[in-house]
């Protein structure tokens, strides 16, 4: 490694700190927000500093727990309104093992990567702008961290497209960001649950 690269993590690291901290006091004061929708964009705003080319969008488990609604997602994104049936797609796996980040990666069993490229593509064929190609070996990982508060399971947030994001040798992203995404997710799962209290 180069003294360049040491400095570029360093310099990474410091804005997912800063970026954490900002997530945190947002999503603390969510009263100061009208509505959810706008907290949802906000943090997303903020977690695409240190993502950057990164798709990020939120759903939200709907009742009955077979549906998953994206409720709003960044520009990168096209994934605001679309749905997630139970079994379609890769999100419902971080559902269902909440306890950490879901990660798929080139490195990953290909039925995982299959129900990535599968669910995408039926997204961006209801897309007004035209598909979006599969996930190709830069564009990987997707990741899905899910939105808790206690025991209770509220959505995901998820991120994939990490073609502009720092990588480490073996060309996953670099070791802050999954750590930074499932803090993003813890803060804004607690803010969704207090707010629907």
């Amino acid at each position: 490694l180069s003294i360049r690269d040491i400095r570029k993590r360093e310099l990474c690291a410091e804005v997912r700190t800063h970026a954490r901290d900002q997530v945190s006091e947002l999503c603390e004061n969510w009263m100061s927000t009208p509505r959810l929708f706008e907290l949802y964009v906000k943090v997303l705003t903020v977690a695409q500093q240190c993502l950057p080319g990164c798709s990020l969008y939120v759903g939200l488990l709907e009742a009955g727990g077979n549906l998953i609604k994206f409720a709003a997602c960044n520009e990168a994104s096209n994934m605001k309104g679309q749905r997630l049936f139970r079994g379609a797609g890769v999100s419902f796996d971080a559902v269902a093992k909440p306890e950490k980040v879901l990660v798929v990666s080139h490195h990953s069993p290909p039925e995982l990567r299959e129900r990535v490229c599968r669910f995408s593509l039926a997204a961006q064929a209801q897309n007004h702008h035209g598909p979006r190609p599969p996930p190709s070996v830069g564009q990987w990982p997707f990741m899905c961290a899910p939105l808790r508060a206690g025991d209770a399971t509220l959505g995901v947030l998820g991120a994939d497209g990490f073609d502009h994001v720092a990588k480490s040798r073996d060309g996953e992203p670099e070791d802050g960001v999954v750590p930074f995404l499932q803090d993003v997710a813890q803060a804004l799962g607690l803010a969704i649950d207090s707010r629907r209290k």
